[in-house]
């Protein structure tokens, strides 16, 4: 379940194609919450619409009696107010409909997600994980982050930085 940062410096660095194709094992999903925040943001870079158009990747609506109610839920949990965090709200509840994982990396969010018991995560995270099933490489995964770092995604490390930090983290980049 992928959240608006991850999809919105894809498109920008031009690589949303390239994370479909990292992804193409998964079965990925956002909510129609946070195409609105791509689709707000599309006056200042028109390159979002390449997230909105991604054929890879599913929109839920968060339509249903359940959805509303566990979207409504989060939004109380994360503090979603005035348009702030009600992507990761949304991303939250289809998370835990879904039984999947929730990719965001708005830290605050991410800790309210731990408490809550939603296994959640972020960037580096997920593009380790890519690593060490072997859906792209290191050295991939080090110019993936560059270039979104380059289109301003704030980020822990810069792409030369990822190993090393993913050891500081516990994220084995290696199968075993």
């Amino acid at each position: 379940m992928l959240d608006a940062t991850l999809l919105n410096h894809s498109a920008r660095a031009d690589n949303i194609d390239l994370l479909g194709d990292y992804l193409k094992e998964f079965e990925c999903w956002t909510t129609d919450v946070v195409l609105d925040e791509l689709r707000a943001g599309l006056p200042l870079h028109g390159s979002l619409r390449r997230a909105l158009e991604a054929e890879w990747l599913s929109a839920d609506p968060l339509d249903s009696l359940d959805a509303l109610r566990a979207y409504t839920e989060w939004v109380r949990r994360v503090g979603a107010s005035d348009g702030r965090h009600e992507g990761e709200a949304s991303v939250f509840a289809c998370a835990a409909l879904r039984h999947g994982v929730a990719i965001t990396d708005d830290r605050e969010a991410l800790r309210v997600a731990a408490a809550h018991g939603l296994e959640a995560h972020g960037t580096l995270w997920l593009l380790a994980l890519l690593v060490r099933e072997g859906a792209m490489t290191v050295a991939a995964a080090e110019s993936f982050v560059e270039a979104l770092v380059l289109e301003e995604a704030r980020l822990p490390c810069r792409g030369s930085d990822f190993a090393n930090w993913c050891a500081r983290h516990g994220l084995r980049l290696g199968r075993t």
